[in-house]
């Protein structure tokens, strides 16, 4: 059934069009006409008369929606078909016509279908707001309950300070679960200068209660969070301990608000274990936290990013952030870097002489620059550090780094020389980045040489790198691979002997560069080049 709407409708006698516009046309023979009005009036009634007649339309219908029931009128051409100039109303005129009837059918339709929209509108609107009711009222609850507690049980189990409190429990009421999480902390009041100068830094306790409906449609992310000061009946007390101060920042430097901050005291009681999070500078500062050497393990994270922690001596020898220590009156602070987790996907091709083939398989060793401490030797110890292989496409796609550089090594290949890499030098891998990396491979032997050209910061390509042994009589001469390619600005020399060589590169606009290399086994050169 054709339907237009927004019709400017011709005169039946001219054929031109008379400024007279039809809210629907609907097979070209009714005219339906919507209005938002508490009455149908005879000026509507005359103006639809005059549509009807200049373009000779059989039916109309005014309907009108302003009102709490649906209002409508129907009206006949009679002159439509050769009756006589006169028009009638539905009183007079009887019979409805099958499309008069569907579309009365589509208007009910849109009516009832508002009505009950608004409807699950609205029984929506009151669910919400009885959810929202009852969450407050389990907040008041248990901040009544904290506040009529003795000062010294206002604590939550296992955290700083201890106390007789869950952090976390769940409540059920009318159907609906709640999870009801609890925090107490002490406050450093600067009025009275702040730790270490301040040595009494347990000022006061400070109680978070926060509520979050879980089986609703409102989510964790509107919780009712209700907080208060609780201060002792004299104007300090000793509770004892240290302050700890941790501050998390990004790969910029920035302070991370509402990162997950985890500390965990195990070796002895008071034992400790609390979730909290930095505020808009990046920090959770918790006066009163109990004494103790190397106990408190820390770590930091949040939604997507990588994490950060302390370590222990049995998973590190040395480690650079070792788990923390509080010592009574003093200020222990620790920072500790996260960021957004990066993607690195690697591809493995064949050399250049073979056209760089995609070759599968291929065992590569990858290493990431961030050193969390030594080992027994003094060797660094690297937070990435693995053995991985391409797939049977020849590549493979390294997800949750954290940023940083990458260098890939054929470490656990004997078989196969790095003969390339794009980029050349390390892969850098910044936060929250998926980055690609290339490289190309030859048959090994037993002594090589891959020489690397830039001017410090870009591949050169079409270098000219000669490399030659008067004594030996060797003298090769091969160009720098182009930037699209596995070997970007790099050149590889295969088959050499255990000598020293000398290696020239040329390329226009630079200077020429001239120096010598001991060979043995697989040799990696970098050469800079100096503008002209």
């Amino acid at each position: 059934m054709d339907c237009l709407r927004e019709v400017e409708l011709k005169d039946i006698e001219t054929g031109y069009p008379r400024g007279n516009i039809a809210d629907f046309l609907i097979t070209d023979k009714i005219i339906v006409d919507l209005k938002a009005k508490k009455y149908i009036l005879k000026e509507d009634s005359y103006q639809m008369r005059r549509y009807l007649k200049s373009a000779d339309i059989e039916l109309k219908r005014i309907v009108s929606f302003s009102d709490l029931y649906l209002k409508t009128k129907r009206m006949l051409n009679s002159n439509f078909s050769g009756n006589s100039d006169t028009f009638g109303d539905s009183d007079r005129d009887k019979g409805f016509t099958l499309i008069e009837t569907v579309v009365g059918v589509a208007l009910v339709t849109l009516v009832f279908g508002g009505l009950f929209v608004a409807l699950q509108g609205s029984l929506r609107l009151l669910n919400q707001s009885r959810i929202i009711t009852t969450a407050q009222a389990l907040a008041t609850e248990k901040m009544e309950l904290i506040k009529n507690l003795p000062y010294n049980d206002v604590g939550t189990i296992s955290g700083i300070p201890p106390g007789l409190l869950p952090q976390e429990e769940y409540v059920v009421r009318n159907d609906v679960s709640y999870l009801v999480r609890t925090k107490i902390i002490y406050i450093d009041d600067p009025f009275d200068d702040l730790s270490p100068t301040d040595t009494l830094a347990t000022d006061y306790k400070q109680a978070r209660v926060e509520i979050n409906p879980i089986n609703s449609n409102l989510g964790s992310k509107n919780p009712v969070t209700f907080i208060s000061n609780i201060s002792p009946k004299g104007i300090e007390t000793t509770a004892g301990g240290g302050t700890l101060s941790i501050l998390i920042f990004n790969s910029l430097g920035e302070p991370v608000q509402s990162a997950e901050v985890v500390i965990q005291k195990n070796n002895a009681a008071p034992f400790v274990d609390i979730t909290t999070y930095t505020d808009s500078f990046g920090r959770v500062i918790l006066p009163g936290a109990p004494e103790c050497t190397e106990c408190y393990f820390v770590s930091a994270t949040k939604s997507g990013y990588s994490i950060d922690r302390t370590y222990t001596d049995a998973e590190v020898a040395n480690p650079d952030k070792p788990y923390l220590t509080v010592l009574e009156g003093q200020l222990t602070e620790q920072s500790f870097g996260i960021d957004l987790l990066s993607n690195l996907t690697i591809s493995s091709f064949g050399a250049r002489g073979a056209g760089f083939p995609p070759l599968p398989g291929v065992n590569f060793h990858l290493r990431g620059s961030k050193i969390i401490g030594t080992d027994v030797l003094g060797d660094p110890v690297y937070e990435y550090d693995q053995n991985l292989s391409t797939g049977g496409g020849g590549g493979v796609t390294v997800s949750g780094l954290t940023w940083g550089s990458y260098d890939l090594t054929l470490e656990n290949s004997p078989t196969l020389d790095l003969a390339g890499t794009n980029p050349q030098l390390l892969a850098l891998v910044p936060a929250g980045q998926m980055v690609f990396l290339d490289f190309s491979v030859a048959p090994d032997t037993t002594h090589s040489l891959l020489v690397k050209v830039s001017d410090n910061s870009t591949s050169l390509a079409d270098a000219q790198v000669r490399v030659f042994n008067v004594g030996l009589g060797y003298d090769q001469t091969q160009s720098s691979g182009n930037l699209v390619d596995p070997d970007a600005g790099q050149a590889f020399f295969s088959g050499l002997t255990q000598n020293s060589y000398e290696v020239e590169v040329t390329i226009a606009g630079f200077a020429l560069a001239s120096i010598t290399v001991q060979v043995e086994n697989d040799v990696v050169e970098e050469i800079i080049l100096s503008p002209e």
